[in-house]
């Protein structure tokens, strides 16, 4: 074997090993809602040191800016506190990467997601706000159910049955 070959194939073995040594594996990360303006974003990383630097970067207007870290231990469920108010409603896309000072430095990012905004007590509040203005109109249409129905039992002592159902059918009529 030549020395070009044995030190192709030295360096071949090197980056195996050194790509073997650095490679994370992902989990329990992916696209959700949150109902906090500030939430704590899951995931797992998983490789072959013992703890990780990790960071989580937002795309915001097409710049991915950091907004978060933390020291994650190696296969153990973390989670990031992104320090970046979101906007109710708004669909934020994120990653999260991993840094591995320890062996061979190394960063690896993981898939991009998308996290967004929703919290249930906006939710609450608006569906409250909503109930008040039907309630209102609710109440108001019981009330002339209510009128029609004392009218119509008052009509009908007077003019027996028959009555009773002429009364209903004049209200329910529309003349032109």
């Amino acid at each position: 074997m030549s020395k070009v070959t044995k030190y192709l194939l030295a360096l071949l073995l090197i980056s195996i090993m050194v790509g073997s040594a650095s490679a994370h594996t992902w989990s329990d990360i992916g696209s959700f809602v949150a109902d906090d303006s500030t939430p704590d974003v899951p995931f797992t990383v998983t490789g072959n040191n013992t703890s990780y630097a990790c960071n989580l970067y937002l795309n915001l207007s097409g710049v991915w800016t950091a907004a978060g870290s933390v020291e994650a231990t190696n296969a153990t469920l973390s989670s990031i506190t992104c320090n970046y108010t979101l906007s109710p409603h708004v669909t934020y896309e994120y990653n999260i990467t991993a840094y591995n000072a320890a062996d061979v430095p190394t960063l690896d990012t993981s898939d991009t997601y998308t996290v967004r905004y929703s919290s249930f007590e906006m939710l609450a509040t608006m569906v409250t706000d909503i109930s008040g203005i039907f309630t209102a109109m609710v109440a108001l249409i019981i009330a002339i159910i209510i009128i029609l129905i004392v009218i119509t039992i008052g009509g009908s002592m007077v003019t027996g049955f028959g009555g009773m159902l002429g009364m209903i059918s004049g209200f329910l009529r529309f003349k032109k």
